[in-house]
């Protein structure tokens, strides 16, 4: 317990936790309570943040059951150490919620969820469908399985913490969402789905698939983006600094006012495996880049700048070679 403890007040420190969460989860470490069955006792400590948060505190979320929270128009809801399962929530509006080292499941269907904090907290499964979220704040907490159709997710804030599956479809839109030092496993946008005023910042991305949608004004700063499929997607006034990206292929996009950097002090990053087939690319800046395994074919460009680029076992097909292998002529 020990070193539980002393792995509790070291996240404190960092600024991971906030004085009130770390007196809490000192205070559940502490507690006497029974452990689950050897079948199903949780995992040691490891230095995953979220496997921390979580694993750790199975038994303390087992400490009371709400089957279901109020909507506002009753009361707002403190959740603490606790697992919530919203399921009827038909035009409901749930506000100004605080979930902490819960474990939670929202079923959203034509309903609201607003102006909330999930902290410390295992969220299962979120599925939002003519609904919305907004204004939320998840900080060092893991989700494991969020589903959006038809529905908006605006001024999200989301720290620390691990996102298993985020699918966003069918005229969704994300909008000033801002993402940091997480991990996200699978990020998919299908059937006119929209990103507009997203930032990621210090973020690892492992799949992260765009089918006919559309991002706009998105920061993608310090990160890591792997197995990248962008089909039929519209790229439009976005910014990908000291970013390394590996593994894409854009297919029939369009990209209009990008910048792709690896300047600001950071070493220079890779874009390793790229492949653009059909697409068109209009006041696009490529600035210090390596560029390596790439293929360009049927390629329209206008108003495209160049500079420092480095091209390693590149194939160019069309707009003169890529303007002959990016020299501009």
């Amino acid at each position: 317990m020990k070193a539980q403890i002393q792995q509790v007040l070291d996240m404190n420190k960092s600024g991971v936790l906030t004085d009130e969460q770390t007196a809490e989860m000192i205070a559940a470490l502490a507690s006497p309570i029974a452990p689950p069955p050897a079948a199903g006792r949780p995992k040691a400590w490891t230095s995953s943040l979220f496997q921390s948060l979580t694993g750790s505190l199975h038994a303390a979320w087992r400490s009371a059951d709400v089957h279901g929270v109020y909507p506002s128009e009753l009361r707002e809801n403190d959740v603490r150490m606790s697992r919530v399962d919203v399921n009827d929530s038909h035009n409901y509006t749930f506000r100004g919620n605080k979930v902490r080292m819960s474990s939670v499941v929202l079923a959203l269907q034509t309903a609201e969820f607003t102006g909330s904090v999930i902290g410390g907290s295992q969220l299962e499964v979120l599925t939002v469908r003519n609904g919305a979220v907004r204004a939320l704040e998840v900080q060092g907490s893991a989700l494991e399985s969020a589903e959006v159709t038809d529905s908006v997710l605006s001024d999200l804030r989301i720290r620390a913490s691990e996102l298993t599956k985020l699918q966003v479809a069918a005229q969704s839109e994300m909008q000033r969402v801002r993402i940091g030092a997480s991990e996200i496993k699978g990020l998919h946008l299908h059937g006119g789905a929209a990103w507009l005023d997203v930032r990621l910042d210090g973020v690892q991305v492992n799949t992260w698939d765009v089918d006919a949608s559309t991002l706009e004004d998105v920061e993608i700063d310090a990160s890591q983006l792997c197995r990248i499929a962008l089909l039929g997607t519209t790229w439009r006034t976005c910014l990908v600094r000291s970013a390394r990206l590996v593994d894409v292929t854009l297919q029939g996009c369009r990209l209009e006012n990008v910048l792709i950097t690896s300047s600001d002090g950071w070493r220079k990053r890779g874009i390793d495996g790229v492949t653009m087939e059909a697409c068109t690319m209009e006041q696009v800046l490529l600035d210090d880049c390596n560029f390596r395994g790439t293929t360009f074919k049927n390629v329209h460009v206008q108003g495209v700048q160049a500079r420092r680029i480095e091209l390693g076992a590149v194939t160019i097909d069309g707009t003169d070679a890529f303007l002959h292998a990016i020299g501009k002529r």
